[in-house]
């Protein structure tokens, strides 16, 4: 049997087994399918051909691992307990929030059974789109959301990160769901070929937090991330943060990443006493972070000097610094390369997207002390 017959099969079987669940998640991921279709058709002979069959076996390991999970079961609400007679629902003492792009809200119960489930944004309303996730298994419901937003585009190799957060009852049964969801996750993308970064975090909603996250378009969890990183680190102003939340979780991991890395604590030396006089000198956390990684430094020193066709041996010396830079009314986190070039007076700055390596921004300056101004 070869691979195409192999895909067919499942298709075959899934369709035959759950029906009407594999129409809803065909018809919400319709345009993706068609995609694959079409690609089919065409004749491999490119160095695409390569990836391609890898994003159908990531593909065919994703529906296949719904297929086995049994997703069809409690697709439909149970309503009576097999004797016609009411019964009593578990008590839902948890809320689970999934952030990619799309971000989900799954209420959970005693039972580790999905009491409700809803979209937060347009993203997420079209993945559940169609799905009746209540009173499924948590596992069970965790397959079908990270199987739709695979097939909907929002993961793959190029952005596989899944903020995980929990609000629940008390702190042990926030640890215990949040510790399930996260290996639930885990081993959903270990039956793949993709490599998924889970964030986990627990949370307290309260009403100050769900207002600001719905003003902002965002789930509780994504903004409770963001005022941890406001609250972390200095370098991050109120208009900054208001730019966090427009990024992608993979996004924030990233500068999160390069923030621990260049902002160093205060030495115990340079830590105040409560009882001193406050000192009107600008501290450290005030300045851009001198990136220390060498290697680092020269690809960016590197890549700025054949972007702007400067020789290398005209360079007298140059600094590397991360920071979040204002461009066009926008606040972006950038590494910030400056050079003393020999024959020039001042100092040139070019701006880096810490994300796209776009060169976005460049000037030149008089001293440095005009420029961190």
């Amino acid at each position: 049997m070869n691979r195409r017959e192999l895909k067919n099969k499942i298709k075959e079987d899934f369709e035959k087994e759950t029906p009407e669940l594999y129409a809803k998640i065909e018809k919400t991921c319709n345009s993706t399918v068609q995609q694959e279709v079409a690609f089919e058709e065409k004749p491999r002979r490119t160095q695409w051909s390569f990836n391609l069959i890898m994003k159908r076996a990531c593909a065919l390991a994703v529906c296949l691992l719904i297929f086995v999970t049994g997703i069809s079961v409690g697709i439909f609400a149970k309503r009576d307990g097999g004797n016609g007679g009411d019964v009593v629902a578990p008590e839902t003492d948890a809320h689970v929030y999934l952030d990619v792009n799309p971000s989900v809200e799954l209420s959970v119960n005693t039972e580790n059974k999905v009491a409700g489930c809803s979209a937060i944004n347009e993203d997420a309303e079209k993945i559940l789109e169609g799905l009746n996730l209540e009173n499924v298994d948590m596992n069970t419901a965790l397959n079908a959301i990270i199987g739709a937003m695979y097939m909907g585009g929002y993961l793959s190799t190029d952005s596989n990160s899944i903020l995980v957060s929990v609000e629940g009852k008390d702190d042990a049964r926030t640890d215990a769901v949040l510790t399930d969801v996260s290996d639930k996750i885990s081993k959903v993308f270990e039956s793949s070929a993709l490599e998924c970064e889970i964030v986990a975090q627990k949370i307290v909603v309260d009403e100050n937090l769900s207002k600001r996250a719905e003003e902002n378009g965002v789930s509780v969890g994504k903004m409770h991330f963001v005022d941890k990183m406001v609250e972390e680190f200095d370098e991050i102003n109120e208009e900054s943060a208001k730019n966090l939340l427009n990024m992608t979780i993979g996004e924030l991991g990233t500068m999160r990443k390069e923030l621990e890395e260049h902002v160093k604590p205060p030495k115990d030396d340079e830590m105040q006493n409560p009882d001193d006089k406050p000192n009107d000198e600008p501290n450290d956390s005030e300045k851009p972070n001198r990136v220390e990684n060498d290697e680092k430094t020269s690809a960016l020193v590197d890549k700025v000097l054949a972007s702007k066709e400067i020789s290398a041996d005209k360079v007298k010396s140059s600094e590397v610094y991360f920071w979040f830079a204002s461009y066009e009314h926008n606040i972006r986190p950038a590494y910030i390369v400056i050079l003393e070039i020999d024959g020039e007076e001042g100092y040139f700055v070019y701006d880096i997207d810490l994300f796209t390596g776009e060169i976005f921004k460049e000037q030149h300056v008089g001293t440095l002390e005009e420029l961190w101004q």
